[in-house]
């Protein structure tokens, strides 16, 4: 089952549009275009493991384009090198933190809340997107900027409020002045199981600052770093009670 969750949508999207010019293919004297094709005597399919492979590839000359955005680092590398070329695009794309609603305590509506004033946008990115980013409040992507409700509600980085909400939820600071519980059990909470994405640097580093914002406010955390993007589908099947942190494509 796929999970979704709507409470702690972070999108990071370029406000560049690009350009896609079509060429159409024009028959020369003589020549004669089949209905299906072209036809070719091999087909080569590589598998690059993930994005730094495929960036080094086309440093390299091996492949000719990549097919996902480039982060910040690859971005000043290639710009200094006169055999590549860089093009600006807008994506339909964006960041989120998927979060088990179907579990305690992350299916109670007001820990999802304090959660949502945890997530520092503005700091993402700024330091992990280099400013190649801009920030969204809601599910539309910002290159769908008509489609936004301008009335929708915005959960600013605020850990001041997310620990008062907290609070008022009954999931107070225990008698060790630093671990909050749960109001169900009247134990300490048990810890949340947050799996950052580990094959890209920008979802890693998102992800553990997240989980150090709830440390921070008394929301025990037992951040795992072993999963990759297809064990998270097992999870999903497994229920068990996780923050995924999913960070989509960007540049």
């Amino acid at each position: 089952m796929k999970l979704k969750s709507m409470f702690l949508t972070l999108a990071i999207l370029l406000t560049l549009a690009a350009t896609i010019t079509l060429v159409p293919a024009v028959a020369q004297e003589g020549e004669v275009f089949e209905e299906f094709g072209p036809r070719v005597d091999e087909l080569l399919i590589k598998i690059y493991p993930n994005q730094t492979a495929e960036f080094m590839a086309l440093e390299a000359g091996e492949i000719d384009i990549v097919d996902c955005p480039l982060s910040p680092e690859w971005i000043e590398t290639f710009e200094v090198n006169p055999d590549i070329i860089l093009a600006n695009y807008s994506e339909l794309d964006m960041f989120v933190f998927d979060i088990n609603n179907q579990r305690w305590p992350t299916n109670n509506t007001e820990f999802r809340r304090a959660l949502a004033h945890l997530v520092d946008k503005d700091r993402i990115i700024s330091e992990l997107l280099d400013g190649y980013g801009a920030r969204i409040d809601t599910p539309i992507p910002a290159v769908l900027e008509e489609y936004i409700n301008p009335a929708a509600r915005i959960y600013e980085y605020d850990p001041a409020k997310a620990s008062a909400i907290l609070d008022a939820a009954g999931f107070v600071i225990g008698p060790d002045g630093k671990t909050r519980i749960d109001p169900k059990t009247g134990d300490y909470l048990a810890p949340l199981i947050f799996y950052p994405r580990m094959d890209h640097p920008p979802r890693r580093i998102a992800g553990e600052m997240l989980a150090e914002e709830m440390a921070n406010i008394g929301i025990p955390v037992a951040l795992n770093r072993s999963i990759d993007a297809n064990e998270i589908h097992i999870l999903s099947v497994l229920k068990v009670i996780f923050l995924y942190c999913a960070l989509s494509k960007y540049f």
